[in-house]
């Protein structure tokens, strides 16, 4: 035991005796300041924290009473931390994860939230001013009285999210996104509404205490019936200058699709036309994301890009943009338009390079089996790895139900258990009696179940000689899997 803090005390001496030659170059100074602990636990903090450099720190039932001033914790993780009173100036927490926080009659001014990620977290009485919450995921928080000004919440994201008290007009929240918000006694943006994911649908379908800002002499705010009557003198403003992000926002939440459907091809053109594919972007998000397009539009809006893009030429600088942005703008209309569950399974066989049509039997008969029509997948894509033995990876799109059974069919084939059409045909009754499709009428969905029990019944007999054929070979399987349910795409 001496032995152990006689070397530690060693290595004390030699860390401080580095830290005062690097100090006498007088450069990074912030990062040589050691008084605050990376990690910490249950600690009060009384002193500042002043033009430090403590990025990627964890606090976890800390209490922070004293200012952060021109300090950087970006990257950090804070666990039932209460911030009391205190001032954050000019300092960073970008990219941080807040849990169960209080924050709480605080002044942050020039301070920097984007792309942090906040849990169950209560604001309650503070001033923010010109401060940055860019991309920030806020999730069932409490945003409670204080003043928001000149601060910028765009592309930020408020899901389950309380808001009271407040007066949120001299803002930028150009597309954030509202998702199943309260509120009460709260001022929303006038000219910034239609810019908003779910805002309009949201004042529409509303019964909570709100208003719309405004500033005519003694007015300060109109009700939403007034509001609602400005939609079509939005609608000739938005036209008139291509906006057409706003204007079909607009038009989707009149019930309009058709015309929705118009502004964004005639939006997809002009951004394609200015290469600009961010902005691109957010039109897709804003087709998907809406009720009333079905998965065939937004396939169809896909398609049009494509067809648009392929007949232009492209500079380097176009090409780059291109790049970054069109894997999202896939996602968006193509692989998960309506943010459904995705299962990603895993078969790692015993199957050498010598026993290829074994393989290749086991992955046709997983293409004709996940794509029975009643599963109503919305992607599928089967990828064959061979890192000796063959490894075969499906990725899959679809209802978390479905998915689920997917998963037990394929774990009981390959184990050899006995499944049968009336296996199959369980999943599909189950799906349709969830599903409320009233499009085609009772003949017709009689005849499409028809023709749909007799390929259910093929695939049995494919079930049976798939199974022959593993047991004949020798194949053995270990099979894993993953559902991400309501899988959400999240936007550059």
């Amino acid at each position: 035991m001496q032995t152990l803090q006689k070397k530690n005390s060693q290595i004390q001496n030699k860390f401080e005796t580095a830290v005062q030659h690097l100090q006498k170059y007088h450069q990074g100074n912030s990062l040589f300041d050691t008084r605050f602990p990376k990690y910490a636990v249950g600690q009060k903090f009384i002193t500042p924290f002043q033009q430090l450099r403590i990025q990627n720190s964890s606090f976890c039932d800390c209490t922070f009473l004293s200012s952060l001033i021109r300090t950087n914790m970006s990257g950090s993780k804070y666990e039932k931390c209460v911030f009391d009173t205190i001032d954050f100036e000019n300092s960073n927490l970008q990219f941080s994860n807040l849990n169960e926080c209080t924050i709480r009659s605080c002044n942050i001014s020039g301070s920097n939230f984007s792309n942090c990620f906040m849990d169950h977290i209560t604001f309650n009485q503070n001033t923010f001013m010109g401060s940055n919450f860019l991309k920030t995921q806020l999730n069932n928080c409490k945003i409670q009285g204080g003043e928001m000004i000149s601060s910028t919440l765009e592309f930020a994201e408020f899901r389950n999210t309380y808001f009271e008290n407040l007066r949120l007009a001299n803002l930028s929240m150009e597309y954030s996104e509202f998702n199943n918000v309260q509120m009460e006694n709260v001022v929303l943006p006038f000219a910034q509404l239609p810019f908003i994911f779910g805002g309009l649908d949201y004042i529409l379908l509303t019964n909570d205490n709100i208003s719309i800002s405004a500033n005519m002499k003694d007015i300060k705010s109109i009700s939403v019936d007034e509001y609602i009557q400005t939609f079509e003198d939005w609608k000739i403003f938005f036209y008139n200058r291509e906006l057409y992000f706003p204007l079909a926002n607009i038009l989707l939440a009149q019930n309009k699709k058709e015309e929705a459907l118009e502004a964004l091809l005639s939006g997809i053109l002009t951004m394609i036309n200015h290469s600009d594919y961010r902005m691109l972007k957010y039109l897709c998000k804003l087709a998907a994301s809406h009720n009333s397009v079905s998965k065939a539009e937004c396939r169809m809006l896909y398609t049009r890009i494509e067809e648009l893009i392929s007949s232009m030429p492209q500079t380097p600088v176009q090409q780059y943009n291109y790049a970054i942005h069109m894997n999202d703008i896939r996602n968006i209309l193509v692989e998960n338009p309506k943010s459904e569950s995705r299962l990603y399974l895993s078969l790692k066989t015993n199957i050498l390079t010598d026993e290829q049509p074994c393989l290749y039997h086991i992955v046709s008969f997983l293409e004709m089996f996940l794509d029975i029509p009643s599963f109503a997948l919305t992607t599928k894509t089967i990828s064959i790895r061979h890192n000796s033995p063959y490894e075969i990876i499906a990725v899959v799109v679809g209802a978390t139900y479905v998915l689920s059974k997917i998963v037990e069919s394929i774990t009981n084939i390959f184990h050899n258990v006995r499944v049968t059409g009336d296996d199959i045909i369980g999943i599909r009754n189950a799906q349709k009696n969830g599903a409320q499709n009233d499009d085609l009428d009772n003949q017709l969905k009689a005849a499409a179940l028809r023709k749909e029990n007799m390929e259910i019944k093929k695939l049995e007999l494919e079930i049976e000689q798939l199974q022959a054929d593993i047991a004949k070979n020798n194949v053995h399987t270990n099979i894993t899997h993953n559902i991400k349910e309501n899988e959400k795409i999240y936007l550059a």
